[in-house]
């Protein structure tokens, strides 16, 4: 069964974010005005059931408003549970990257600049359609982040995050 916007809109209504159950396809577990799904223990995202298939709920709300689904829905803020429809955006994969959140084990603080043990400077760097677009080495690291900074605007465009 393909989702479309009339079956989304006839099944929910959405209230700053959230998507409440107006016509539920199960009574017995879905209630009339409450909110609909759960939030995934492995993803971290809000999931929504839907004739026994399971959808990310900022997908369902995109759906819901724009009449379409793109390849990925992305959170503009980073914040996977933010389902406010000013939060989403259509995304193709490399876009939807460019706005992750930094890496668990970045040691900077920066992201894209890391430690060069072995040239001991700070090594700036930015990706863009899955090569490196940009490089460069500093002794100090303010001024890698900014250079940094800089190359992720001039790459990523309005999807460049610098959390």
């Amino acid at each position: 069964m393909l989702l479309s916007q009339e079956l989304v809109q006839n099944l929910f209504d959405y209230q700053n974010g959230q998507l409440i159950w107006k016509n539920p396809h199960r009574p017995s577990r879905a209630k009339v005005g409450k909110q609909a799904g759960t939030i995934s223990n492995t993803t971290g995202y809000r999931q929504v059931s839907v004739k026994s298939k399971t959808y990310m709920e900022h997908r369902i709300v995109f759906l819901w408003h724009h009449g379409f689904l793109p390849v990925n829905v992305d959170h503009i803020n980073g914040n996977r549970l933010d389902n406010r429809i000013n939060n989403l955006r259509a995304a193709t994969v490399n876009q939807n990257r460019y706005n992750a959140l930094p890496k668990r084990n970045n040691t900077s603080g920066v992201r894209g600049v890391s430690w060069s043990k072995s040239s001991k400077k700070w090594c700036a760097a930015v990706r863009a359609n899955n090569r490196i677009v940009f490089r460069a080495m500093f002794d100090n690291l303010e001024l890698a982040e900014l250079t940094v900074i800089m190359a992720r605007e001039k790459y990523h465009g309005n999807f460049a995050s610098h959390v």
